[in-house]
């Protein structure tokens, strides 16, 4: 009680140790005194007491402080049988709002918040040392006499970890009504499981909420795929009348253009249609991507008859920046299985970014082999300006670019690496950047085993 201090020199038998009451616990010794002490030190304890109970607190500790004198020895087993020696620990598990359960190997409890004992056995206490079994309907309790008596069932275990639906037995409709999850602790400890235990009315509203809210985000997403879809097309219309017209003028194909300042502005005109129709196309393959929609048409792939036609669609490009392009194949290269536009696409958004970012006079190489783990490596290396993580991070966001990085004046729409990210994992296949500032970037699309074809 109050006011009460208790002690004992440890030259009696026993090991005994005085335990404040009231203070956080800061370290655990035995030079006070002679006994351990668990709690905040307020001051040494009086040297001179060998053995007595003390009916107020001596006068030279300061603040009075309520002490309580344990047995060491069962001190330890009380916190060993339930494995919750910690008084602060147990108060957290009591104050979640749903039930926890600490299980032994065998299914019995070994610890129960009160949430557990209001929910369980409201009337039975306490409940450690029960079977957890014993308190559900017929069939969750044989399924959980099988989990933890019978063979290992990876079946059930997932079943039980993700959640099961289950019905109390003192509950008369039997209905399921509960949400129940067990959990394996790591090995070591006197409890090898944990469980939980949600009321239906909760669980149930939440599962409802998130459906509601994932239906919410695919419709929106719907929309924004038709939307997006139904813009396309109505720009490709005037895009294609911009685009051949601007053609027709620019070549001088029904004779030249009177001032040759408009020949510029022609040219000027058409670049800009095509920006226009590129940004309209990657768009619309974002737009498929993320809805699923995207049509792949897997088919046996060869990759150097497609590299060979990227570096040729971008060969006067980089031929008017002073860029130089290479390739390197290996001989050993199998075909893969993909989709063959896709992986042009990615291609030449990769080229189209190296080129954009490395200063004249240096160079890009795209290289395919085939790697230690049986998986096909292409990669598109540039001697550019590099990037940062952060910048990389940014880049592959869509719209986002790297300001004034740009080396020859070329403008994009901020598309090309998120779109060839997109595309290279709806094709299953791996895409990581490597890059550092002023030392260039690489970066990597990885195909899988089960894609190369095997010979």
């Amino acid at each position: 009680s109050a006011g009460f201090l208790r002690w004992r020199r440890r030259n009696s038998p026993g090991d005994l140790k005085l335990e404040t009451v009231g203070f956080p616990i800061e370290r655990s010794d035995s030079s006070h005194g002679g006994f351990g002490i668990v709690g905040r030190v307020v001051q040494d304890l009086p040297s001179q007491v060998q053995s007595e109970t003390v009916k107020e607190t001596p006068p030279d500790i300061d603040p009075p402080a309520t002490a309580k004198l344990v047995r060491l020895d069962s001190h330890r087993t009380s916190q060993t049988k339930s494995g919750f020696g910690s008084d602060i620990l147990r108060a957290f598990f009591e104050t979640v709002g749903i039930a926890l359960i600490g299980l032994r190997k065998d299914g019995a409890i070994v610890f129960a918040n009160r949430q557990s004992q209001d929910l369980l056995a409201p009337d039975l206490k306490p409940l450690e040392g029960q079977a957890l079994h014993r308190f559900f309907d017929p069939a969750t309790s044989a399924a959980l006499e099988a989990f933890f008596y019978g063979p290992q069932n990876d079946e059930l275990s997932v079943k039980l970890s993700e959640g099961k639906e289950i019905s109390l037995a003192r509950e008369a409709d039997q209905r399921a009504s509960h949400l129940l999850r067990i959990r394996k602790l790591p090995d070591g400890g006197p409890i090898a499981y944990c469980a939980s235990l949600q009321e239906g009315e909760f669980w149930k509203a939440r599962e409802a909420k998130l459906t509601a809210a994932a239906k919410a985000a695919e419709h929106a997403s719907q929309q924004k795929s038709e939307f997006i879809s139904q813009l396309s097309h109505e720009l490709r219309t005037p895009l294609n009348a911009i685009l051949g017209f601007s053609d027709v003028m620019m070549n001088g194909r029904l004779g030249p253009i009177g001032n040759p300042q408009y020949h510029g502005y022609v040219a000027d005109i058409y670049q800009s249609g095509q920006l226009v129709l590129k940004l309209v196309n990657d768009l619309l393959d974002l737009s498929k991507i993320e809805s699923g929609t995207l049509e792949l048409h897997q088919e046996r792939l060869s990759l150097q008859p497609v590299v060979d036609s990227c570096l040729s669609l971008v060969s006067e490009h980089a031929s008017r920046n002073s860029i130089e392009l290479s390739t390197d194949i290996s001989d050993d290269v199998p075909e893969v299985i993909a989709d063959e536009r896709s992986v042009q696409q990615i291609l030449l958004n990769l080229l189209t970014n190296a080129i954009k970012f490395t200063p004249s006079g240096g160079e890009v190489k795209v290289t395919a082999s085939l790697t230690r783990d049986n998986r096909i490596k292409i990669s598109v290396s540039d001697t550019g300006i590099g990037m940062s993580p952060k910048q990389i991070d940014l880049a592959l966001q869509p719209f986002h670019q790297i300001t004034g990085a740009t080396q020859h004046g070329d403008k994009g729409t901020g598309l090309g690496l998120p779109l060839a990210k997109a595309l290279a994992e709806a094709n299953h296949a791996g895409f990581e950047i490597e890059s550092e500032p002023e030392q260039g970037t690489s970066i990597n699309v990885t195909f899988t085993p089960a894609q190369i074809v095997a010979e």
